[in-house]
């Protein structure tokens, strides 16, 4: 069954991309729009202050826990997450999920060991070019097999307006277009259950159809390393995973660098496990 966009669906993807770009275009000459509009009352302007490098990559680290929850979560969950775990979870049943055990063990060591390391030294970049690659790519090969886009034009759109708005927008602008982006997926995941679950006859229903296809085993305590998933593997081998992504790279690492105190840091990693638990459960679930 072939699927495409409609004009609402272009009209929500074009209102979004100019919608982030507005936003760097806001960050990026904040000072100089709010000098302008004090002029036009007739108010007294002081000279704007040149942006600094950490205005640009850590938002002068004066940005506030909500929107760097945000657009951790929405860094995070992006198209390799989405489009992954639902085929490993359609494929393989929803052992996977264990994976929240993996998080309940990193993201407290995380916050206590790791968070105040970096806030510390004041670091401001721990770069991963082929993570930011595929990153790219994922979103880029579904838009292209939505649209029927080439994904070379997928990948140069998308790429150009991330660009454009983080570049004059710096750190400020990525927060604030990741938490509507957030907010957007959270959403997505509630509606797709919500329909899914509708159009198939109830949540019973799809607990039914779920256990007929053995998707619902997932305590496995085999020892054997070898097995596609067990609850050890997951679970400890899974934490030092996570740590690695949340503790150390360097989309995290940024984003705990912008926030205003070290305490307000330690309490993004710490709700930013929460809410990664509810999208996985949503991923699950999906």
């Amino acid at each position: 069954m072939a699927y495409s966009l409609y004009w609402p669906d272009y009209l929500v993807l074009v209102a979004l991309l100019v919608f982030y770009a507005c936003v760097g275009i806001w960050y990026g000459y904040e000072n100089q729009i709010k000098r302008l509009w004090r002029r036009m009352r007739g108010k007294d302007v002081e000279e704007a202050a040149p942006m600094t490098t950490d205005d640009i990559f850590l938002g002068n680290r004066r940005l506030g826990l909500l929107p760097i929850l945000g657009t951790t979560v929405a860094s995070f969950i992006s198209a390799v997450t989405l489009l992954g775990t639902n085929n490993e979870v359609y494929t393989n049943g929803i052992e996977f999920g264990l994976m929240m055990l993996a998080y309940l063990i990193s993201f407290p060591v995380a916050a206590e060991v790791y968070v105040p390391v970096f806030y510390k030294l004041e670091l401001s970049s721990s770069h991963e070019v082929i993570y930011i690659a595929v990153v790219l790519y994922a979103p880029s090969l579904a838009l292209s097999q939505a649209t029927g886009w080439d994904v070379n034009i997928a990948i140069v759109a998308i790429g150009l307006v991330a660009t454009f708005y983080t570049t004059i927008g710096g750190i400020k602008a990525v927060v604030w277009t990741d938490l509507i982006q957030m907010v957007v997926m959270l959403v997505g995941f509630i509606m797709i259950i919500a329909m899914g679950a509708a159009e198939l006859g109830g949540i019973d229903r799809v607990v039914q159809i779920a256990a007929d296809g053995k998707r619902l085993d997932i305590f496995n305590f085999d020892f054997n390393p070898f097995v596609r998933h067990s609850f050890f593997a997951l679970t400890f081998g899974g934490a030092g995973m996570v740590l690695s992504i949340y503790a150390s790279n360097q989309t995290s690492v940024q984003r705990y660098l912008a926030c205003k105190d070290l305490k307000t840091a330690k309490t993004w990693v710490l709700l930013l496990n929460n809410l990664l638990l509810l999208t996985i459960i949503f991923n699950v679930c999906r």
